[in-house]
């Protein structure tokens, strides 16, 4: 789940193509609601995606990827794809 746990965009069906120490990679679907007019009246859209795992952290439970980036298409993104970065929540300690 994506974006502040509000169910509102999520990634799924991964397939993961590579896994190292230092990044993982996968592609997928990200399903998310335009919220237009609101999110409450918003449609879910759903549209292949290329994920990236990164930023190796050493967490109480182990190493851990502290970062997340995907991309999908979008038509009004220059190059018409939108890449979104956000830290990955990790284990405490």
């Amino acid at each position: 789940m994506l974006n502040c746990g509000d169910g509102n965009a999520f990634l799924g069906h991964l397939v993961w193509l590579s896994w190292t120490p230092s990044t993982a990679t996968a592609t997928g679907i990200h399903t998310y609601n335009t919220c237009h007019p609101g999110c409450a009246k918003g449609t879910f859209v759903s549209t292949q995606a290329s994920v990236r795992l990164d930023y190796p952290v050493r967490t109480g439970a182990g190493v851990e990827f502290g970062g997340i980036s995907f991309t999908y298409p979008s038509a009004s993104a220059p190059g018409g794809y939108y890449t979104e970065t956000t830290p990955a929540p990790t284990s405490p300690g």
